[in-house]
């Protein structure tokens, strides 16, 4: 677009431009609140439609009546949920807010002092340290990664990217897609809350989390949390399988690029090789190749998939190994529960930094040690020397395979000592029994019976103690953390109750008993009388009535104890308490007391944050930090406009782009790139003589050939 193009349209729409910004000057003060309310709606929503909601509002009386703007706002604007809180919430505080207002002379002082006091204002940083955990899929993998690091693989392909999510409709987990990874500058303090379960999270002031009022689940600043308050986490991250049923370790070679010092061994495989691929094998090595049955794996990078598929490898027989050992390892292996009882066991008592992998165990586990040796040729083909060393009370299974050393390394990425072993992330996307199998070779070798029904697990390692809380979300199980010094060392312990060892979860249905919906004792005696259900019978107070006296006194009831009282109050009717009551008690959160908040410095230069929204807003929350814990996401373009300010949205910022101001939309607009751009736009609105207010009506109209009204 050229100036002088710019300048003659303005030129010819100069009077009706000015006459609206005088019709904005004159507007009435009864009018002003709606403004304000239009600042809100405008973000991620075309103005039309926010203007279009605004006038529904209008209709309404909602400034003169108490009722929930969120119903009437999903037509016209994204985040409705949320836009009518913000309006809800700065509709109460709205007269404080002109006062205040009324203080302050300078026009950017003001937009500061809405942004500062309005939620909906302004860019939300609400964000995590660049280490903070997030749980995440990518690839049909579940992953547990630091947001920073995420941040840096993937934030300018976002959409690659999955997470759980609890939709807000039924408060039950759901795998959704991710929309922006973003990163902040920031420079105050960061937040530690540390939960009574073990759980615990690092995170921003002005980031929510989520706790439950009156019945209901709301979010709440983590600015504003207090010690013995409650805020929420999964008790439940049940998904369906992503892994499939067998594994072609060539191919993990090959995509990794493993491959240099290991040969593949079948002389029929050769053969095939030779016969469908010859002009792409080569012709040295004739001997080793044709009687000897080897090729080198580096050769098959060469060749299509098709020539070392399942099919092809399962039908000749092909193992993996060096070129002259004679310990190999299976080419296709099945994920099945004896594998991850394996990976179990290896975990727990297995040295693994180096090759030959060794696991020990008691002599008391002679049976194990016969069934591990048993299994690890069955699943792997590998070779096991088993003996007992002599002075030591234990039995020892050497893996002299290197092979089985790099699968270990480099496929499923297990590395580390016993203080610094990092849990395997093929555990998170493996079905409910798998886990449960691996969760039970973990517990015979590093757990114990605690009494007749508790369950506990050990580990030196917090990575792998955050990986087993998590693994045991994924079935439905909330597992409590605690550190305990034992012959000075640290020790992770994760505790159990209702079980004695993770077998037993295949058997019958886990019941988390220790879950509770608190502060809900007054909530229950108000339904109670709402639906006039008779106290007395006889005399005699009912047996519905003293559940919930019972309750009452205590305030915070059981889930299940809440399920049955729900039970016995549904006959009676309903209200809209009881089906917000419902929703919680059948749903996939549990309410932990906060144990200690700590304040402490950041020194890093950025924050970082997810976006996990869809038009209808039922998700915009992500699980993240140690344990697994329910964290709203950020989201939203937030600002404010006044005289010869303007509010910088899409229709702005692509003129920006036509008139070489700006080269492209950033993909997320943080406060310093927001405030980069308004100081070009200004430079080149006094360049070219006319006033960011006048531009804005300008590029307005001339998109849609009208004068925005």
């Amino acid at each position: 677009m050229d100036v002088e193009l710019l300048k003659k349209e303005y030129s010819r729409k100069n009077d009706i431009i000015k006459k609206r910004l005088k019709d904005f000057k004159n507007i009435k003060e009864d009018e002003w609140f709606y403004e304000l309310c239009f600042c809100i709606l405008t973000p991620q929503s075309s103005a039309k439609k926010a203007d279009a909601a605004i006038e529904e509002l209008k209709g309404l009386r909602f400034k003169e009546r108490n009722i929930n703007p969120a119903p009437y706002l999903i037509k016209n604007t994204r985040f409705h949920n949320n836009k009518g809180k913000y309006l809800l919430e700065m509709k109460e505080k709205y007269s404080e807010l002109r006062k205040e207002l009324d203080k302050i002379n300078d026009d950017k002082e003001k937009r500061e002092f809405l942004v500062e006091n309005v939620k909906g204002l302004g860019l939300k940083e609400a964000s995590l340290p660049y280490d903070e955990k997030v749980l995440i899929i990518i690839k049909d993998r579940v992953k547990l990664i630091g947001i920073g690091e995420l941040y840096d693989k993937y934030h300018d392909s976002a959409e690659q990217i999955k997470t759980f999510a609890f939709n807000h409709s039924n408060l039950k987990f759901e795998i959704c897609s991710a929309t922006k990874i973003m990163r902040h500058n920031y420079k105050k303090d960061l937040y530690e809350i540390k939960l009574t379960t073990g759980r615990k999270t690092k995170i921003t002031g002005d980031h929510s989390v989520f706790t439950v009022k009156n019945g209901k689940l709301i979010e709440a600043e983590v600015r504003n949390l207090k010690e013995g308050g409650f805020i929420a986490i999964p008790n439940s991250l049940k998904h369906s399988e992503f892994l499939p049923e067998r594994l072609n370790i060539v191919k993990e070679f090959i995509d990794k690029d493993v491959v240099n010092s290991f040969y593949l061994r079948s002389k029929s495989y050769v053969m095939y090789l030779r016969d469908n691929f010859h002009k792409q094998i080569l012709r040295k090595n004739q001997y080793t190749q044709n009687f000897r049955g080897i090729i080198s794996m580096h050769m098959l990078k060469k060749l299509p998939k098709e020539a070392y598929s399942i099919k092809v490898l399962e039908k000749h027989n092909v193992v993996i190994g060096t070129r002259r050992s004679n310990t190999f390892l299976k080419s296709v292996i099945n994920l099945d529960e004896d594998f991850f009882w394996i990976l179990g066991i290896l975990m727990a008592e297995a040295y693994i930094k180096k090759n030959p992998i060794e696991f020990t165990l008691g002599l008391e586990e002679l049976d194990r040690h016969k069934k591990l040796n048993f299994l690890l040729k069955y699943v792997f083909g590998v070779r096991v020397k088993s003996y007992k060393p002599k002075k030591k009370n234990v039995y020892t299974s050497k893996v002299h395979s290197k092979p089985f050393f790099y699968f270990i390394k480099y496929i499923l990425g297990i590395k580390g000592t016993a203080t610094t072993k990092n849990f395997p992330e093929v555990v998170y996307s493996a079905s409910k029994d798998k886990i449960i199998s691996f969760l039970q070779g973990y517990w015979e070798g590093d757990g114990w019976k605690k009494s007749k029904s508790y369950m506990s697990i050990s580990t030196t390692s917090k990575e792998l103690a955050n990986g087993i809380l998590l693994s045991l979300l994924m079935i439905g199980v909330i597992g409590r953390h605690c550190i305990k010094k034992r012959n000075n060392t640290l020790n992770n312990t994760i505790d159990v109750s209702g079980i004695i060892q993770p077998d037993d979860l295949k058997n019958h249905k886990f019941i988390n008993k220790t879950e509770v919906v608190p502060s809900i004792g007054d909530l229950l005696h108000k339904i109670h009388k709402d639906l006039k259900i008779i106290s007395k019978v006889d005399g005699k107070h009912t047996y519905l009535f003293n559940k919930i006296m019972r309750n009452k006194h205590i305030n915070d009831s059981s889930k299940e104890g809440l399920k049955k009282i729900i039970s016995l109050l549904e006959p009676y009717g309903t209200t809209d308490d009881l089906e917000s009551l419902k929703k919680i008690a059948y749903s996939d959160l549990s309410f932990v007391k906060i144990k200690e908040i700590k304040k402490e410095k950041y020194s890093k230069k950025y924050v970082y944050d997810l976006e996990v929204s869809d038009k209808d807003d039922k998700y915009e929350n992500f699980v993240g930090g140690f344990g697994g814990v329910c964290l709203h996401n950020s989201h939203f373009l937030r600002n404010t406009g006044h005289e010869n300010l303007a509010i910088l949205d899409r229709h702005i910022l692509k003129n920006l782009i036509k008139l070489n101001v700006i080269k492209e939309i950033p993909k997320t607009l943080t406060p310093k790139a927001y405030l980069d751009i308004e100081e070009r736009f200004k430079r080149f609105s006094d360049k070219a003589g006319i006033g960011m207010d006048e531009l804005d009506l300008l590029f307005w109209s001339m998109e849609t050939g009208e004068v925005f009204k």
